[in-house]
């Protein structure tokens, strides 16, 4: 009798030494080595320039970025980079520059790791800020013209290997004017990029052989990272407005999103043209009381467009020519209706206000800014 109680007694012990190494090791399954990871990008893409104060752009032009740096560890990263950009800067009706240069220092947040805590994923998101020089070559001229200038912006990174990563970046340059620009404004220029980025030595975290006691975990309630892409029907009604948006989720009830929308589109000729071209970048985040991608939610951002009407919804916006630059904040809200593991649609509205600045001059402005009814593809949501 007693050596059975004791053998009882040693099998209880031999099992709840299991179930704690159990524990211990589904909660150490990841160690994550702090070492500093190198990098090296090479991006293409577009830029505009903003000249005079008048917010109107002065055309688009190609550009290019190289850049190189280092994250420290999983939340704080600095790189040096080299951006140029071909392009011709109207002032007064003639060409002053067609090559201009920047070298920039910038320090960068992983915000996904800092804000959602240190996990393997597939996407990072990472805004960064800077300062650096600028150097212009007048038209038919070799002389070279330096300023000082500042920087900030957004990079979205997809890990698309062990080293190899996939980086869309958007941002913008502010510098003063050259002093044969006259009167010492400010040149904006902003920009955006797509680029191919390699790693030395990227594995941050290492993983263990896990005892797992209950499979069940955070992540099967909240999915792997998740990140979509969309797209607005009622836009393509507003004289076929192209647009996109791009959203990744920053935690289970959190979205960041970008949006771009744009018209080239006119009709009629003379004084009969109808247009309502338009270039508008929104950058913001929306809430989600239950999960991200699904059910209610409510957003807010900030939104800068550029835009040229003629006869166009003549109540709103009178006859005539109308050139200007809204920028301002929105806030809308809205639910999302999950048709498949994959797909959404989309339902909503937001107003926006801000400053309106044209030829006339700054009003305040509060205007109805979209209506959604948005075809969204969601990546990485379990079924």
């Amino acid at each position: 009798m007693a050596k059975q109680l004791k053998n009882k007694v040693i099998a209880m012990i031999m099992l709840l030494v299991c179930a704690n190494q159990a524990f211990a090791q589904e909660a150490g399954n990841m160690v994550w080595k702090e070492k500093n990871v190198y990098f090296i990008n090479y991006g293409m893409g577009v830029n505009t320039i903003y000249n005079n104060a008048k917010w109107a752009p002065d055309g688009v032009g190609l550009a290019a970025e190289l850049s190189g740096g280092v994250w420290f560890n999983s939340y704080f990263g600095a790189r040096l980079a080299l951006n140029g950009i071909s392009d011709k800067l109207n002032v007064k009706g003639r060409n002053v520059a067609d090559k201009v240069l920047f070298a920039h220092m910038d320090g960068m947040v992983n915000a996904l790791n800092f804000f959602g805590g240190k996990k393997e994923r597939i996407w990072a998101l990472s805004p960064f800020a800077g300062a650096g020089a600028m150097g212009t070559w007048a038209e038919n001229s070799k002389s070279l013209n330096r300023e000082l200038m500042v920087d900030g912006g957004m990079i979205a990174t997809l890990h698309a290997g062990k080293n190899l990563d996939v980086n869309l970046e958007a941002g913008a340059f502010i510098a003063r004017e050259a002093a044969w620009f006259g009167g010492g404004r400010f040149l904006t220029f902003p920009y955006a990029n797509l680029g191919l980025g390699y790693n030395f030595g990227s594995k941050r975290v290492e993983r263990q052989s896990t005892l797992v006691f209950n499979d069940k975990t955070e992540d099967d309630a909240t999915g792997p990272q998740k990140f979509a892409v969309s797209t607005n029907v009622i836009d393509y009604l507003d004289r076929g407005t192209i647009n996109l948006g791009v959203s990744l989720a920053l935690s289970r009830h959190i979205s960041g999103e970008l949006q771009y929308r744009m018209n080239p589109f006119k009709s009629g000729s003379g004084d009969d043209i109808v247009l309502n071209q338009k270039t508008v970048y929104a950058i913001g985040a929306r809430y989600w009381p239950w999960i991200c991608f699904s059910g209610w939610w409510i957003k807010g951002g900030i939104q800068a467009e550029n835009y040229v009407r003629q006869n166009y919804i003549t109540a709103i916006y009178g006859d005539g020519l109308k050139r200007g630059t809204g920028f301002g904040a929105s806030i809308g809200g809205g639910y999302s209706l999950m048709l498949s593991k994959s797909f959404n649609i989309d339902l909503g509205a937001d107003i926006w206000g801000g400053i309106d600045t044209t030829a006339e001059g700054n009003k305040a402005f509060i205007l109805p800014n979209n209506l959604y009814l948005c075809i969204a593809y969601v990546f990485g949501r379990k079924q």
